[in-house]
């Protein structure tokens, strides 16, 4: 699980911190270009190799973008 928290929401873009295994002391931070629809990894959290929880952060992004509905925190969980 990845738990996600949004730092910054402009016309051009969005900026959210994610946190693996919702552990709140090495975030990392992804964003998403809304007009380009380009994916930003701007800072890997440690506890992220390979960057799979990053991931799972972005794709509920841009889940939000499309629906122009973003949450101010959410949780993201898979199997």
């Amino acid at each position: 699980m990845v738990t996600i928290r949004l730092i910054e929401l402009t016309d051009d873009r969005v900026i959210y911190e994610y946190f693996p295994e919702d552990n709140q002391k090495h975030p990392g931070k992804v964003a998403l270009d809304l007009k380009t629809k380009e994916r930003l990894f701007l800072k890997d959290s440690t506890e992220d190799f390979g960057k799979r929880y990053a991931a799972h952060a972005i794709k509920r992004i841009e889940e939000y973008a499309s629906k122009k509905d973003f949450k101010d925190n959410d949780l993201v969980a898979w199997y």
